[in-house]
């Protein structure tokens, strides 16, 4: 499931959303994220932080580093 998460993740990158991958309990999967809200996550950190296995789904950052994304 890992692997369709980051693709998930990837496919979210590509269409100009900031995502960021979560545990279980839907917490981030980081020690912080906030750096995410100003800039997006690269390909690069996709492969590298959507690769743990605590890694359990993603969430997108809402707002202007997502083209204003609300929801």
């Amino acid at each position: 499931m890992s692997k369709e998460i980051k693709d998930k993740a990837k496919e979210y990158l590509q269409a100009g959303l900031s995502v960021i991958p979560t545990k279980e309990d839907k917490t981030p999967a980081l020690p912080t994220w906030k750096q995410y809200q100003i800039q997006r996550i690269t390909a690069e950190e996709v492969e590298a932080l959507f690769s743990g296995g605590n890694v359990k789904g993603l969430a997108i950052i809402c707002g202007a580093i997502s083209g204003g994304l609300e929801v």
